[in-house]
């Protein structure tokens, strides 16, 4: 799967609204439950961005990130006590979606500010850093399964 933005050589087209992203998905096309994720078994390999969220009565984003290694930063979070209390609200889920690195910091902020997690560990994205409206996973503003 090729990053979003295309290659490096390409110049992006300015945006016109929010941008579609290739939220990855499971063989049956939905959302992987976090809590039986298998890194390996997924083939996650490169950067991008990742979310994670809970359903439930009150379906909430729990964490959004950006790694040039999703699988290590993935992995690292299926044993997090603090990702892992939420799984207990309706079960947690996880997407991702390849990125390249320079498109990280403008998308983390927007999702950051339109999706306001509840765990954010993340130092403040700078200033100088403009936010890169994106869809949200499902293209829902409330998290879906």
């Amino acid at each position: 799967m090729a990053p979003i933005f295309g290659s490096k050589d390409e110049k992006p087209p300015p945006l016109s609204g929010p941008v579609p992203l290739n939220w990855v998905r499971n063989k049956n096309g939905n959302f992987f439950k976090f809590a039986t994720f298998d890194v390996q078994r997924a083939g996650l390999a490169g950067g991008g961005v990742f979310v994670i969220w809970h359903s439930g009565a009150k379906p909430g984003w729990v964490m959004v990130g950006a790694s040039g290694d999703l699988a290590k930063s993935i992995g690292a979070l299926l044993n997090d006590p603090e990702v892992l209390q939420y799984n207990a609200r309706g079960g947690l889920f996880l997407t991702w979606t390849l990125i390249r690195p320079e498109y990280h910091a403008g998308v983390i902020k927007f999702l950051r500010e339109s999706m306001k997690p509840l765990i954010d560990r993340d130092p403040t994205s700078p200033a100088d850093v403009e936010a890169i409206p994106v869809m949200a996973p499902g293209g829902a503003s409330r998290p879906t399964e």
